[in-house]
């Protein structure tokens, strides 16, 4: 089940437990160079699933809600703000930068017969020169007319995905956070390299991994490529099986194209193992229960013991509000599993939350979710134009021509109101003449 987004009536323990009970992700899942499009319409399709734009400052579309089921189906729709995990998959966050970037007319709560359509328009708008916009168009959904019993968290959603960068300049640069591998069950290992994208629109990176041991490359591993959306960091993965009974210690050497990045670590083998660390974060909960609460289950999916960090960051747009450190003092062994929870203080408004963990400076693992505390405030609909940093901008640049024009006409008139420089002596001679 794919992340999601609690709804807004929705408060307290209860969305600690998990509000869905399916995420429909057949077209939001990352592909090799970007997010795959839907391919059959299961449940409640969304159209266009994906939709990747350059905009100047707004660009205004329709969506399609279908419902491909047999029965009825309620629906609610709502925007959310766009981010993923490092594997890639989609998270939907709750943001109310992206509610007022991307509005919608004729969204809400509403109803679908078995095959039955409704279309959504949205328009989306640049809110800050320098910025661009990601966000999704989130339907969630549960039969109209649920079977007796049926608890209220039996519910599904989709979504569609707007990747959209903003007018030029476009800061496209990347840095290599970590380089590492995991072991796979059949022998073979997954060498990775994460990626963070440091500037200000989506990135779409590929590189190699070469394998080196005693100064000779043992090999060259290819890395697929993956959108990486800005403040984001993804692991570009590669398959690679080590010679049998390797031994010693091999570097690992990075090198990421489209924008370029390197890195490098070292992994010691013993008799063809790594003996590397290796965790998951399996679940991370924001929830507003009377305040914040946040809750990190850390499992260790490896073959060794782990003493990892874990580290919660929380963000307010751009600007970090609150920080949180776990340190690990006890070891966690493979297959152990460790949960740590924090009630930062924070304002009403909507957040970001990231958790990492780290042990030294290997990154085992990230994820991010969104957190709204208090109420929803209201977002008018889809009303088309531009921003009002735009229309503010054209004001002012509207003022200063007419402050020119003004000016140059107020000379214009002083210069016609004065005699020219050669009338008077004229008419000083032509009396002299006369008399």
């Amino acid at each position: 089940m794919g992340p999601t987004i609690p709804p807004r009536s929705m408060k307290g323990p209860k969305r600690r437990a998990g509000i869905f009970a399916a995420f429909i992700a057949a077209g939001f899942a990352l592909g090799g160079v970007g997010w795959a499009q839907q391919q059959e319409c299961v449940g409640l399709e969304i159209t266009p699933a994906r939709l990747e734009q350059d905009l100047r400052w707004s660009h205004s579309y329709d969506t399609v809600v279908r419902n491909c089921t047999d029965e009825a189906l309620r629906i609610t729709t709502a925007v959310a703000g766009l981010g993923h995990d490092l594997d890639g998959a989609p998270e939907f966050l709750d943001s109310s930068s992206a509610e007022q970037a991307l509005r919608l007319k004729g969204g809400g709560a509403f109803t679908l017969a078995p095959g039955a359509t409704r279309r959504l328009r949205a328009t989306a708008a640049i809110q800050k020169p320098g910025r661009s916009l990601y966000a999704g168009i989130v339907a969630e959904f549960e039969p109209l007319n649920l079977p007796a019993g049926t608890s209220v968290d039996a519910r599904s959603r989709v979504a569609g995905m707007l990747l959209m960068r903003g007018p030029k300049p476009w800061r496209e640069t990347a840095r290599v956070v970590d380089v590492g591998l995991t072991p796979n069950a059949d022998g073979t290992y997954t060498i990775y390299a994460a990626v963070e994208d440091t500037g200000n629109v989506h990135i779409v990176p590929r590189g190699t991994v070469q394998v080196i041991k005693d100064g000779k490359v043992l090999d060259t591993v290819k890395l697929a490529g993956g959108t990486i959306l800005p403040g984001y960091k993804r692991r570009l993965v590669g398959l690679w099986t080590p010679p049998d009974g390797l031994d010693g210690r091999v570097t690992l050497n990075a090198d990421v194209t489209d924008p370029p990045a390197t890195g490098s670590a070292e992994i010691d083998f013993s008799r063809g193992e790594a003996a590397v660390p290796a965790a998951r974060i399996t679940s991370l909960v924001a929830s507003d229960a009377g305040g914040a609460y946040i809750e990190v289950t850390l499992r260790n999916i490896g073959r060794i013991p782990i003493t990892p960090t874990i580290e919660v960051i929380v963000h307010e747009d751009d600007f970090e509000r609150a920080r949180m450190l776990f340190p690990q003092t006890e070891p966690v062994e493979p297959d152990a599993i460790r949960t740590v929870a924090w009630e930062p203080e924070l304002a009403d408004g909507t957040y970001r939350v990231t958790a990492r963990a780290v042990q030294g400076e290997e990154l085992l693992d990230e994820k991010v979710t969104g957190l709204r505390i208090g109420e929803a405030p209201v977002v008018p609909e889809a009303g088309g134009g531009m921003p009002l940093w735009v229309v503010a901008l054209a004001i002012v640049l509207l003022i200063v021509v007419l402050a020119a024009l003004m000016l140059v006409l107020v000379r214009k008139r002083r210069s016609d109101d004065e005699p020219p420089p050669s009338a008077q002596p004229v008419r000083e001679l032509s009396r002299t003449g006369a008399r």
